[in-house]
């Protein structure tokens, strides 16, 4: 029998083609997604015995805060659009509120954003480097609209910067008052990695009519805000975000000075850290 990826390539093709040796483990109780044959000097091939499972989640459901961010970023996007998701509750209000055909070319796959094609909004195959889902992901995948590639495909700089209208809709821990993005660690505790949030932010950056998209709530759980003088560490330049979006608003950061993104980004901030975050301008006299 043939071997082939499970739940996704990303660069594991790479790392199959140049190694010496590869082992490969096989999982009788996964999906299958349709992913491409594992090519490489197989040398070894274990079986594992797993009961079947529900795909872990990715991330918590959407409330009414996502969902509300949800509608507002989905306003946003062009018709005729491909658009990039990430995973989690405010990726899931995102694509629940999708009201028009787009095509998705994603790093992550999810269920939820097979409910876009559940209601007739596909307009062509998506695209993804990984698939995390259960049965709408696997239906999705059997029905031929689910192609499932090497990283080095759907991560490329120059393919991204080709798609027409290329929306990107991503998340942060934080956003910086010069629009610089924060997805890895509060304080010292690191949170995620960067993974693609760098490539599809530039990718759609570049894309002609596209758009680079920062959606995130106002606060974090212990009430401090998202929106800060300075990210903790910069993981996306500001350069490569064009809007932010929270509960309170758009904050359209396009073409302009520092000074004017700074107030942009303080008027979608939660109200009660406004004050604050106006007194922490970098650009302010006196400040540090």
């Amino acid at each position: 029998d043939q071997l082939v990826y499970a739940g996704g390539v990303a660069w594991a093709d790479v790392l199959a083609r140049h190694a010496k040796r590869v082992v490969v483990e096989v999982n009788d109780t996964g999906i299958d997604l349709g992913t491409p044959p594992i090519r490489g000097n197989i040398v070894a091939v274990i079986a594992r015995n797993t009961a079947p499972t529900d795909p872990p989640a990715t991330g918590r459901p959407a409330d009414e805060t996502d969902l509300m961010i949800g509608r507002t970023v989905a306003s946003l996007i062009p018709d005729d659009a491909t658009i990039q998701l990430g995973p989690g509750g405010i990726g899931a209000g995102i694509a629940a509120a999708i009201d028009r055909p787009v095509t998705i070319w994603t790093g992550l796959f999810t269920d939820d954003m097979a409910t876009i094609a559940e209601r007739g909004l596909f307009a062509a195959s998506a695209t993804t480097a990984y698939g995390w889902g259960g049965a709408p992901t696997q239906r999705l995948a059997e029905n031929g609209l689910l192609r499932v590639a090497s990283s080095t495909v759907t991560h490329n700089l120059n393919t991204l910067a080709g798609l027409p209208r290329f929306v990107a809709c991503n998340t942060a821990l934080e956003v910086s008052l010069d629009g610089s993005v924060n997805i890895e660690r509060i304080g010292a505790r690191t949170i995620a990695s960067v993974g693609g949030h760098p490539d599809f932010c530039l990718g759609a950056t570049l894309s002609p009519g596209g758009l680079s998209i920062i959606a995130l709530r106002s606060t974090r759980r212990d009430g401090r805000s998202t929106i800060t003088a300075r990210a903790g560490v910069v993981s996306t330049p500001r350069s490569d975000i064009g809007i932010v979006v929270t509960e309170h608003g758009v904050a359209d950061l396009r073409g302009l000075a520092d000074t004017d993104r700074a107030r942009r980004l303080i008027s979608i901030a939660a109200p009660e850290h406004r004050n604050r975050l106006a007194l922490e301008q970098p650009d302010r006299p006196g400040s540090a």
